[in-house]
């Protein structure tokens, strides 16, 4: 892509891990057996991003938020004014929370309506739906003592959307 005339890098995916705490019926990624890089291997990944002038990094896996450190690459890019977009299962992420509220997407992927999801990803029902999740995400935002405006109140507005909609108005299909 272009921007103002000179090449620019628009957006960057990192897969963090292939570790998952799925089975996914069709994903072999939590059987892969590679070797991760560290910290500080990532943080210069991301750095060198930024000096390329990519203005979006998304973070993928495997399920990223199995990384202890996932909270400090966030912030990272966040850091060196990039947008952050995560993929999650969902699973860990009320456990995660004042991580995540430093992004500015969070995806949290879907194979199936109810129980159909569960089935295809082999595991038991969690007790929080996605949209329970993503409002959780959302409310832990709007009631921390330092929120900000977000950058163009994009946030802001998801946040009252996803309370707005509901699950009647979410999208189904592939990521």
């Amino acid at each position: 892509a272009h921007w103002r005339g000179t090449p620019t890098l628009l957006s960057a995916g990192l897969d963090l891990t292939h570790r998952c705490n799925l089975r996914c019926l069709y994903c072999s990624s939590p059987y892969r057996n590679t070797p991760e890089l560290g910290t500080v291997e990532w943080r210069s990944v991301i750095d060198q991003l930024a000096q390329l002038g990519c203005r979006r990094v998304g973070i993928l896996g495997g399920e990223p938020l199995l990384r202890p450190d996932v909270g400090e690459l966030i912030d990272h890019v966040r850091a060196r004014g990039m947008a952050c977009v995560l993929t999650s299962n969902g699973l860990m992420v009320p456990r995660r929370i004042e991580e995540l509220r430093r992004l500015s997407t969070l995806v949290l992927s879907l194979d199936a309506p109810g129980p159909a999801n569960d089935a295809q990803r082999a595991v038991a029902a969690e007790s929080a739906t996605p949209i329970e999740l993503a409002q959780q995400v959302c409310d832990k935002k709007q009631n921390a003592d330092d929120q900000q405006q977000s950058e163009n109140g994009l946030q802001q507005q998801a946040c009252r959307n996803t309370r707005r909609l509901g699950a009647r108005r979410l999208r189904e299909g592939a990521v």
